[in-house]
Parts: C-alpha cells; sequence; structure tokens
C-alpha cells in the first residue's frame, strides 16, 4: 500500500470538499499530516462521516482515493464505530475544512485523547504528544484545558507532562 505524507493527504481532503457533501470526521493518526505534522508515515484513511456510514458513502470514498491513486483499502472506517460509542463526539468537533456542501471536521484534543488511549499503542501515544504539542503551538487553550482535565480523570499522568 502507499504510504500517505501531509502533501497526499492534503490532496485527498481537497477532493472531498469539492466532490462530497456532508459532514465528515478525520480521526487516527491521519489527523497529525493533515495537520502538517510529518513525524511518520501511514498508509490508512481514518476517515468516517459524521453521521451514517452507508454503502454509498463508502464507495465515494473508495473512487475519490482510487482517483489519487491511493488503494481503497486505505480508507478505513472502523474508527467511527469507536467514534460513535461516545455519545456527545459530535459536540466535540472541530472545523478543517469546509466548503458549501462539505465540512471536514477532526476531534477536539480531549475526544482525541479518548479515542486513542483506549487502545494506548505507542504509537497512539505518540500521536497523542504531537497533537498535545500542535495545540500548544497554536495557542488552544480551551482544548489543552479539556484535554488536561480528561487525562487527570484518567489518571494519566505520564501523558499529563507533556502540558507543561
Amino acid at each position: 500500500m502507499k504510504t500517505l505524507n501531509a502533501k497526499l493527504l492534503e490532496q485527498f481532503l481537497n477532493l472531498v470538499i469539492k466532490k462530497l457533501e456532508g459532514e465528515w470526521v478525520l480521526l487516527g493518526g491521519t489527523l497529525i499530516p493533515a495537520l502538517g505534522i510529518e513525524y511518520r508515515q501511514t498508509v490508512d484513511i481514518d476517515f468516517v462521516p459524521a453521521g451514517e456510514m452507508t454503502n454509498k458513502t463508502s464507495l465515494e470514498l473508495m473512487g475519490l482515493a482510487e482517483k489519487l491513486g491511493i488503494a481503497v483499502e486505505s480508507i478505513n472506517a472502523s474508527a467511527g464505530f469507536f467514534l460513535k460509542k461516545i455519545p456527545d463526539f459530535s459536540e466535540r468537533l472541530v472545523s478543517l475544512k469546509k466548503s458549501k456542501s462539505c465540512t471536514i471536521y477532526r476531534p477536539t484534543l480531549d475526544l482525541y485523547l479518548e479515542l486513542k488511549l483506549n487502545r494506548a499503542s505507542p504509537t497512539d501515544l505518540t500521536d497523542c504528544i504531537q497533537l498535545i504539542q500542535y495545540c500548544k503551538k497554536m495557542k488552544l487553550a480551551e482544548e489543552l484545558k479539556s484535554g488536561s482535565k480528561f487525562l487527570e480523570k484518567k489518571d494519566r499522568r505520564d501523558i499529563l507532562r507533556y502540558f507543561g
């Protein structure tokens, strides 16, 4: 499978904004290069509709990936399974890209931490640290505050130290 870098991911997201309608969420490790942080490569795009995933939406995404030479199996909707388990997830999304008919969201820091730390592989932990550093760099005080509260509640001092 073709590895995805920030440039290819940007092309994919721009194509989504032009060709699709509705609300979408970019999740997982794919979010990090979409924010311009290239510290590792990934082979999948964790991308789901904010609403219901249908066969039609899956095929539309695969078609866009194929246009860019990205393997259709790179479209990974499994993150949506975990996202939809969180009752208030839709209130914890931030607009990443927007057109008249389409909006792509990213999770807030606390939602991202909640999704990633349930599994907590070494790569997941590093992704969390990268997003914390991004929020600090961009001075996203509210996200840092909610992320810090989430980690305190979960007693994750190992990650809390990156907020300092």
